[in-house]
């Protein structure tokens, strides 16, 4: 066998084990689920779903649960729903700021972890990650300079 046989052979090993490293790669990242039976269920069986309205009619449940009155929730939600808005595809519902809010602002009041959410609210675990840095960021821009005016000389 001669060089250049030698260099082909090795070129087609090369190739034929990079094929393998990416089926195997393929295969062991391949989702089972587009969306989870579990996480599915959100619109009928999520917290949010079975218990907001119920908290509502109760002014003083509503408040132990979310540590603010229903008129602060109200007025914090028109203030940042435009910026936390997602917009519905074909494929999926996107999750509405109202729902957003309660997340984050469960995840903030309480210290339950995020898979505690994730299990309650019935939405993907990296799904609540990305939910609550869009709220507190979002509540941040909108409110910062109103709870956190710029400091001067005079005060």
């Amino acid at each position: 066998m001669d060089l250049t046989q030698a260099m082909e052979i090795y070129k087609r090993k090369r190739i034929i084990f990079a094929y393998l490293v990416y089926k195997k790669y393929v295969l062991k990242n391949k989702r089972r689920y587009w969306v989870h039976p579990f996480t599915n269920l959100r619109l009928t069986k999520g917290l949010f779903y079975t218990y907001f309205e119920n908290l509502r009619e109760r002014p003083d449940k509503f408040f132990n649960y979310f540590r603010m009155s229903i008129k602060t929730f109200d007025e914090l939600a028109v203030k940042i729903s435009m910026k936390i808005k997602s917009t519905d595809t074909h494929l999926r519902l996107s999750i509405p700021p109202l729902e957003m809010l309660a997340v984050t602002l469960r995840y903030l009041d309480s210290g339950c972890d995020q898979i505690d959410l994730h299990l309650t609210y019935r939405i993907g675990h990296t799904t609540i990650g990305k939910i609550l840095r869009k709220v507190c960021n979002a509540i941040w821009e909108v409110l910062h300079e109103e709870c956190f005016p710029e400091l001067t000389t005079n005060r």
